[in-house]
Formats: C-alpha cells, sequence, structure tokens
C-alpha cells in the first residue's frame, strides 16, 4: 500500500490513530470509566463516588454512603459500614454486659435526639442509630457512726436521735445491731448548728423490720453536704447493742410508737442527752459518672466506655 499524506488535526489536542482501515486524526479524549480500557468498569460516576480495584481486578466505582456511615474494608474489599470498633479511643464491648434496668438513665439518641429513659434496646437504637448514655453510679458504701457492741439497752416507744458526721455523698443504707426483732420507723434530721441538737426532719424513710443481729435497712438515697446529721428512729422493741466508750451524742423522748417520729424534732428541753456508743451507722456512698456510647452490632447491643 502506497504511503499517504495524514492531513492537519481538526482540534488542539487532536491525536493520529488508526481506526482499522486508515489513519486518522480525532480528539481521541475519552471517560476513565469506558469501554476504551480493559482495566476498568462502564459506568457513570456520581458525586462522591470513590475508584476502587474490585473483585475482577478491575477500576470501578463504589457508590456514595449514606450519612454517617465509615469507609472500611469489609470482606476484602472497601466497603461504606456502620462505625464498629474503638470510639474516642475506648474499646466497644459486646455480650452480655448490658447495665442493670436500675440504673439511672439519661441519654439521646443521636439520630434525631431521641430522649432515652431507660437502658437502650437494640430496637431503640435501631440499625444505624447510636445512643448516648451519661448515668450516675454510686459506689460501695463507707459506713459512719458508732459501733457499741457489748451490752443492749431495751427502750421501746421512745424516738430516739443519734448525731452522726458524714461527708457528701448519698445515703443508701442505715445498719443497726439488734438482740431482738423489731419494727422500726426512721428519718434523717439536719442540725440546728447553733446548739448540737436535731432539728429539721430532711426524709421519713417509713417503717422497717428488723431481726436478731446485723441489719441493713436499704433506705430512699438522700444526697447529703458534708456534717453532722441525726439518725432518728422509733422501735416498738428497741433492743439496740451498744457500749459506754466513744460515745456519741444522742437525745430521745417518751413517745408511743404508733404517733411515729416527730417533724421537726421537739424541742431540746423535752429531750436528754445520752453518752452511748450505739451499734447505728450510716451507709455514705460516692457517686461516680459513667458515660457510654451504645450500638447495636447485628442485633446484640454493645456499649463504648468514653472518657
Amino acid at each position: 500500500m502506497p504511503p499517504t499524506k495524514l492531513g492537519a488535526g481538526t482540534n488542539i489536542g487532536d491525536r493520529p490513530y488508526w481506526n482499522g482501515t486508515s489513519w486518522t486524526s480525532a480528539d481521541i479524549q475519552h471517560a476513565l470509566l469506558s469501554a476504551i480500557h480493559s482495566d476498568t468498569e462502564t459506568e457513570t460516576p456520581v458525586a462522591g463516588d470513590v475508584i476502587i480495584a474490585n473483585a475482577l481486578a478491575k477500576w470501578s466505582r463504589l457508590a456514595k454512603g449514606v450519612n454517617d456511615k465509615i469507609l472500611t474494608m469489609y470482606n476484602d474489599l472497601p466497603a461504606w459500614r456502620d462505625p464498629v470498633g474503638v470510639i474516642h479511643g475506648a474499646e466497644l464491648h459486646t455480650g452480655n454486659i448490658i447495665p442493670s434496668a436500675d440504673q439511672d438513665f439519661g441519654g439521646y439518641r443521636l439520630k434525631g435526639l431521641k430522649r432515652m429513659t431507660s437502658v437502650p434496646s437494640a430496637a431503640d437504637i435501631g440499625t444505624d442509630g447510636l445512643v448516648l448514655y451519661k448515668g450516675t453510679t454510686l459506689g460501695p458504701e463507707t459506713w459512719y457512726g458508732g459501733s457499741g457492741d457489748t451490752d443492749t439497752q431495751v427502750a421501746s416507744n421512745y424516738e430516739i436521735a443519734y448525731a452522726i458526721t458524714i461527708p457528701s455523698g448519698t445515703i443508701t443504707l442505715v445498719r443497726r445491731k439488734l438482740a431482738a426483732n423489731e419494727n422500726v420507723k426512721l428519718a434523717l434530721y439536719d442540725d440546728d448548728a447553733a446548739g448540737g441538737e436535731p432539728n429539721t426532719q430532711l426524709i421519713n424513710w417509713g417503717t422497717f423490720t428488723g431481726t436478731s443481729g446485723v441489719n441493713d435497712y436499704d433506705v430512699a438515697n438522700y444526697d447529703v453536704t458534708a456534717g453532722t446529721y441525726w439518725l432518728g428512729m422509733l422501735s416498738d422493741n428497741f433492743q439496740d447493742r451498744y457500749s459506754t466508750s466513744n460515745p456519741y451524742q444522742r437525745r430521745y423522748k417518751s413517745r408511743a410508737y404508733n404517733l411515729g417520729l416527730e417533724s421537726p424534732w421537739p424541742n431540746a428541753s423535752d429531750t436528754h442527752d445520752g453518752t452511748y456508743n450505739f451499734y447505728e451507722q450510716l451507709g455514705v456512698a460516692q457517686a461516680t459518672i459513667s458515660r457510654r456510647l451504645y450500638a447495636n452490632v447485628d442485633g446484640t447491643v454493645a456499649y463504648s466506655t468514653l472518657t
């Protein structure tokens, strides 16, 4: 075949190429993801897409993920997935470690800011939601008060107030050691500060049943600041253990059990000071704040402890 002359191109960027029968020149710009390349898939890109090498070792488009998904490896290929693993440097735990239902729960579902009032379930969280938990957890109690245990005092139908100095925290338990079974009414009074007397009734805890030995009465939680408080008691069979060493301040007054504890405490002129070390204690717990990020991992509620 004799040589032929190739004419000048029409546009800047035109290149010569063999069209199958002859040489010609034309603009040969083309799409990346087109059939011209043997190592690419023929696809139309959309804003937000990512180019990856697919399982066929061809360049292809990975469609953009929806909001809040992250790009990660899944089955040996890049994929948009829900966040799992490490969150804010804290390990994401799974399994049967969901907090008990009686814990204080105040959180927000991040997707829609749904207010939660209980420990979230998988249904509460949804398939792609997160729940932020911020709750108060009380630590173990520290005991304050007397621990005399050499004698027994019998004093039924007396209302008695026992001074105990405690730090800031939450009163969760009242402990008493008895020589016999009893029914007892319990309350907490503040100190009048001026004369060292019980004063305003802060909380009436109600009636409890005790047996011979050490009894821990599970009273309603009550937050206190550091100071002196008075444990008020009125028993139908007061037989408390005590000693005369290391005495605590005590006030008492004759009063029928069925009448209940007075509020406020009766005037000091109606009481008598005692100097016994009774086995009467207040259990005070310190609160800690816990923050957790809950997620639904394949139907299992899991959480990450945040700092």
